[in-house]
Formats: structure tokens, C-alpha cells, sequence
């Protein structure tokens, strides 16, 4: 059983002009008691207890008295929200207990509610401010769309408030866990073009773009294929990261690449450290040791032939 001492405070309110209470005081001390009772399924149910204190003329009174009661959506003025509960309630020695029912509905959007008390006919002010315990009915059913993003605080929910299983693939919208939501992503690009490279100028071979790149380190693996088309080509391939140069393949590599008219393919694997996150470029850039020096990489965009970009994030 849960409680809760209303904000306003206990005093006497003066009705000596009003008929059936001539020259008395009535004084509340105003509890409210949300009774969680034992069901079949658990839920909690929408009834409350009020309990007051009447007193005449400063002394507790003992006797029957005709209440009612009733939930506004203002202190003063406003609309009723429900409708008015009478009842025949016994008092002793000032003090009387009244169990509430309105239903769920008063109390379902959480808005702030007044109870409206009559003690036989008489209006009793101002209104009691519901606190807090009566809404705690809402908690056994939440009606749907009640509690929306705006109503939750950031990192309200965490790993720890859910139950294992919990969240379920039906539970999941579409692309709500994306890949940025993950301790590591793969980025990958292909780049199908045929490009002859000759003379000893620095050349881009292929550009690699990707977005939204986590920060850390990085580890990047560049896999070409080419074919020589000179028996002494030398020459060397350049990865350049962002725009720096992170790492060189030099002409002894290239042996790899078989003989003229025979395709041959090289792999680069290197680590980016300390990425501060976000666009990632990849270059191949190349550049060869003499005039005759040079490579075709890739063929007629067949993408068997194609060069290939790998960024492994999150290590």
C-alpha cells in the first residue's frame, strides 16, 4: 500500500452561510491511498481511498454524512471529467475513509487533476489537488502512443532496464539499429574501370569515398589486378588516406604481376591509427620509374578484374 500527503494544507474553511451546515467549520487532513489489490492478473486497479478529517465547530464529529465527490481539470472553473460519486459515509470521532473508483480514463494522459468534495450539499474549497499516487494505475495498462520519445529523457532506457529477450525482431522498425550502432563496420568499394598508367608522373589510379566512418583505428586492405604491358616495368603504387600518404609498393611487389599479357594481382593491407572519424578517402596513386615504366589495371569493366576497398572500423 503506497501513500501520499497532499500538497495543500490542512485548515478550517468557513461555512456558516451555507443551509444544512449552519455555523460550522469543517477541517480535512487530506490522505490519499492508491490500494494495489491482489488479482488473477496482476493488474493494478483504478480505485483509491480518501481519507478526511471532520471536525464541527473545532471538535471531531461522529455520524452519517451524504459526500460526494467528483474529479475536475482545474482548480478553479475548468470542465468535470468524471461524474460525481455519492455515498452515505460513517464518521468517528472526526475521521472517515471513502475507497474511489473513476476509472482508469481521469488519469490516463497524466494531465494534473482536482477532486471536488459536497458534504451534505454543501461545496467544499478550494478543490483537492490529486498528488501523485493515483496515477500510478496508469503503470498497469499504458493505453497506446502515451509514452512517446518527447516523454522519455535521454538515456532513460538503458542495456540495464532491459530484461533479456525483451526486445524482439517484430519489436525493431525498419532501419531503427543501423551499422553506426554497431563495435564494428565494414566499408567496401569497387571500382571496375580499366586505367593504363605510363611514364613516371604521379598518377591516381582509383578513389575510394566513404561517409559517417567511425573514429579509431582503422585497418584498410586494397586488393588490384593488373597486367604489365612491358616486360621492365618498375614503378611504384602509393596509398594515400585523406589526402597523406600512409603507405608505398614498390617496383619488387609489382612481380606479382606475371608477365606481359597475363594478369597478376597485388594486395595492400594497412592500419590507419587514431581516425578522427567521419569522410574517409582512399587513393591509389601511381608512378613509375622510367618513361616505358607502366600498368593496366582493371579490364572493360568486368568486375572480376575490378579494384577493391575494404576499411574494417571499431577495432
Amino acid at each position: 500500500m503506497l501513500a501520499w500527503i497532499s500538497d495543500a494544507a490542512p485548515g478550517e474553511r468557513n461555512v456558516a452561510q451555507m443551509e444544512g451546515f449552519a455555523m460550522r467549520s469543517v477541517v480535512f487532513g487530506v490522505v490519499w491511498t492508491l490500494i494495489v489489490p491482489v488479482i488473477a492478473v496482476a493488474q493494478l486497479s483504478s480505485q483509491f481511498v480518501y481519507q478526511g478529517l471532520l471536525k464541527d465547530g473545532g471538535l471531531p464529529v461522529s455520524g452519517d454524512y451524504g459526500m460526494a465527490f467528483q474529479v475536475w481539470d482545474a482548480a478553479e472553473n475548468g470542465q468535470a471529467v468524471t461524474s460525481t460519486i455519492d455515498v452515505q459515509v460513517s464518521v468517528t470521532n472526526g475521521t472517515f475513509t471513502v475507497p474511489l473508483d473513476f476509472g482508469p480514463g481521469p488519469f490516463e494522459t497524466g494531465a494534473d487533476r482536482w477532486l471536488e468534495i459536497s458534504v451534505d450539499g454543501v461545496l467544499l474549497q478550494p478543490r483537492q489537488a490529486l498528488a501523485p499516487t493515483p496515477y500510478a494505475i496508469t503503470a498497469g495498462g499504458v493505453v497506446d502512443n502515451v509514452v512517446t520519445t518527447p516523454k522519455l529523457a535521454d538515456i532513460a532506457v538503458t542495456t540495464a532496464k532491459l530484461a533479456d529477450d525483451a526486445v524482439t525482431t517484430p519489436k525493431i522498425a525498419d532501419n531503427a539499429v543501423t551499422a553506426v550502432k554497431s563495435s564494428t563496420r565494414t566499408f567496401a568499394a569497387i571500382d571496375p574501370s580499366g586505367v593504363t598508367v605510363l611514364g613516371e608522373s604521379l598518377q591516381s589510379v582509383s578513389v575510394f569515398g566513404f561517409q559517417d566512418v567511425p573514429a579509431g583505428d582503422l585497418l584498410i586492405s586494397v586488393v588490384v589486378y593488373g597486367q604489365r604491358p612491358a616486360v621492365n616495368t618498375f614503378g611504384k603504387l602509393r596509398l594515400v588516406a585523406n589526402g597523406s600518404e600512409i603507405a608505398q609498393y614498390g617496383s619488387h611487389c609489382f612481380n606479382q604481376f606475371a608477365s606481359p599479357s597475363i594478369w597478376g594481382t597485388l594486395t595492400m593491407v594497412e592500419t590507419l591509427p587514431d581516425f578522427a572519424g567521419g569522410s574517409l578517402s582512399i587513393e591509389l596513386r601511381w608512378s613509375g620509374d622510367r618513361p616505358e615504366s607502366g600498368v593496366t589495371f582493371g579490364f572493360d569493366n568486368d568486375a572480376r578484374f575490378a579494384r577493391r576497398c575494404r576499411v574494417l572500423a571499431g577495432m
